[in-house]
């Protein structure tokens, strides 16, 4: 019950002081290189910001989900509790991510889950590397693009016809509880 009570807790103080927000963004055409081919791209990140421009130092959180129509293909966990994760091997740190949301206008003027993405030629594995760059200063206006591992033959200017933005729910009071005491009544069976 002690861990019931502590779980409780800990989910309850993060979504009582982070926003977690969505982007479902629909390519104008599917990202080729992939198999399957990629049809969207996810955005999922919180923060404590809800209103103003938001950058990559104020997430807590940050995914990137590649979908080939409702499958998922690859999913980039980008920051974990603000820390900047490896990718297919290939350290980052929160200086080469790229991150800029405008709330009033519900859209982005930058993301880029690896500035430095020829460095990915060392990937350890098949990874990915979406970028899209909209009037941000001192950078080149750029289409929502993908490439894999620093490869430039990968590389796909694919641009979206359709944004999506949108709040997640934060779990109910009521489904924790259940949730809780699903997993205590399985522990005794």
């Amino acid at each position: 019950m002690k861990k019931l009570a502590l779980l409780f807790a800990a989910t309850m103080s993060a979504s009582a002081s982070a926003g977690v927000y969505e982007s479902v963004f629909t390519l104008n055409v599917p990202y080729t290189v992939s198999s399957p081919n990629m049809t969207q791209v996810v955005l999922r990140w919180s923060t404590t910001a809800s209103s103003g421009t938001v950058d990559v130092t104020q997430l807590s959180d940050w995914t990137m989900t590649y979908r080939s129509d409702s499958q998922d293909v690859f999913t980039d966990h980008i920051l974990i509790a603000g820390q900047a994760t490896t990718l297919g091997g290939v350290s980052r740190s929160v200086s080469d991510l790229r991150f800029s949301f405008d709330f009033a206008t519900q859209s982005y003027s930058v993301f880029d889950s690896m500035y430095s993405g020829a460095l990915l030629t060392a990937a350890n594995s098949t990874v990915y590397n979406g970028y899209l760059y909209n009037n941000y200063p001192g950078e080149p206006n750029d289409l929502l693009s993908i490439w894999s591992n620093g490869n430039e033959a990968t590389r796909q200017n694919l641009g979206f016809s359709s944004h999506v933005f949108s709040v997640v729910p934060a779990p109910s009071v009521s489904g924790l509880l259940i949730m809780g005491l699903g997993a205590r009544w399985r522990r005794r069976n």
